[in-house]
């Protein structure tokens, strides 16, 4: 381990009065490595790049119909493990999805624990009242734990960290039905048929 060199000093009250003695201000001292701390790893966790969770809209054809439910759902709602370098010392930071916010961009957000399923298990839904365009932001709320290089006992970075990801555009379409005394084969120009 190296060893420090005592700090010294001596003053004067201005630049026409003599110095004083030189006196001790640090005494000598061993040195010690910089230690990585929690804080340190939870900035570092904010400055990495997470990959978005991939949000998922049902139906996905451009369009859904006004008052139906529109299902959603994150199908990657995994881990993520990266690693980085603090101080010269390896760490490895574990992100663990832990929260879900859908906000559906007509004013309706709801905020889950759960990524959600895709149909027939659809679990997170949201029926649009009005006609037209849309798209839905997913937010990801990220924890995370961290290991040292020289210690794998698993710490909690103290904060959290966001990704977002965002559905291509759609519309909100009404669709009406027609009574018709024939098919649209037989009468193209019937209502509902062009």
């Amino acid at each position: 381990m190296a060893t420090l060199a005592p700090v010294w000093q001596r003053t004067r009250a201005d630049a026409a009065s003599p110095w004083s003695e030189w006196t001790v201000t640090a005494p000598a001292s061993c040195a010690t490595a910089p230690t990585v701390t929690p804080e340190m790893v939870l900035a570092e966790f904010r400055r990495m790049t997470l990959t978005p969770s991939a949000l998922t809209v049902q139906p996905d054809r451009g369009w859904v119909l006004v008052n139906k439910p529109t299902v959603v759902y994150a199908a990657d709602a995994a881990d993520q493990t990266l690693t980085t370098m603090i101080l010269g010392t390896p760490v490895t930071i574990t992100a663990h999805p832990h929260s879900y916010r859908w906000d559906f961009g007509d004013g309706a957000v709801i905020s889950t624990t759960i990524p959600g399923w895709p149909w027939p298990q659809a679990d997170i839904s949201h029926p649009y009242v009005h006609t037209g365009t849309y798209a839905i932001t997913l937010t990801t709320t990220w924890t995370a734990t961290f290991t040292l290089a020289d210690d794998p006992t698993p710490r909690d970075v103290p904060g959290t960290a966001t990704t977002a990801s965002t559905s291509a555009p759609f519309t909100a379409e009404e669709l009406r039905s027609h009574l018709v005394a024939t098919t649209c084969n037989e009468d193209p120009h019937a209502p509902g048929c062009d």
